[in-house]
């Protein structure tokens, strides 16, 4: 209910309706920020100067529809609007909250989602960058490369051992240890 939140806080002016917010809002291009003021929904109260962001499912990073309020960082505004976006439903995220659901979404496969935990565990240059090539699909690009080639070799040895009364062109064990 990102995007619904969001219309209830939003007020593209302060001489604007709700409504008319609303429809502002809606018209936002997907992955553009627009400046508005964050309200109360209860009252009206404007809670801080802000910039709105959507960003339209499937191409986010969770592949859900993602709002967002960039607000100033003082703690007393940061305390009020966050307790409006509360009222309105939302809830704040556990740790690993969005590499879950970027999973769940097909977004990323495990060995990704691995790679970023290791990205945020990550104590030196080293560790940091083999955590990248990890999230960036490398070793589950290998992992494919690997299974596809234990499978060929499995199938050629299952014939072998099936018919072998035909001759293959390459023996299958000696393309299995090619492989290996």
């Amino acid at each position: 209910e990102a995007f619904g939140i969001c219309k209830e806080l939003f007020r593209a002016s302060l001489s604007m309706s709700k409504e008319e917010s609303a429809k502002v809002f809606d018209t936002m291009p997907s992955h553009t920020l627009r400046h508005g003021y964050a309200v109360n929904p209860d009252n009206g109260e404007v809670l801080d100067e802000c910039l709105f962001g959507k960003m339209a499912a499937p191409s986010t990073y969770t592949c859900e529809d993602v709002g967002e309020i960039n607000c100033h960082g003082g703690q007393a505004v940061m305390r009020a609007v966050l307790q409006a976006v509360f009222k309105e439903g939302a809830r704040p995220a556990v740790p690993g909250e969005f590499t879950k659901r970027a999973f769940l979404g097909g977004r990323i496969d495990l060995t990704s989602a691995e790679g970023v935990m290791d990205i945020i565990k990550a104590e030196t240059e080293m560790s940091r960058k083999a955590a990248v090539e990890q999230l960036d699909g490398r070793l589950f690009s290998e992992l494919k490369e690997i299974r596809r080639r234990l499978t060929e070799s499995i199938g050629e040895i299952e014939v072998a051992l099936e018919y072998p009364e035909y001759e293959m062109d390459t023996p299958a064990f000696q393309h299995t240890e090619q492989t290996l």
